[in-house]
């Protein structure tokens, strides 16, 4: 898992474009869609382990990591 709710693992477009091998408009477009739908949510600004800045990212919301915990549930059924 790439991100984790709260602000706590947000991740920006290029590591998804990396793992995904999805366009950056594709990835931009998608990740969007799914804020507008409340399961993920923007950040700004991203700062490293160190405290130094590193732009923004989105991540999980709750309601997402909710949503992806009753997926797996239905899917090990």
């Amino acid at each position: 898992m790439m991100s984790s709710p709260g602000g706590e693992m947000c991740v920006p477009f290029s590591p998804i474009e990396r793992k995904t091998s999805l366009s950056r408009k594709d990835v931009r477009r998608t990740i969007r869609a799914l804020a507008r739908k409340g399961l993920a949510e923007f950040h700004f600004p991203l700062m490293d382990e160190d405290g130094y800045f590193r732009g923004a990212g989105y991540c999980i919301s709750e309601t997402g990591w909710n949503y992806m915990v009753d997926l797996d549930a239905a899917n090990s059924l």
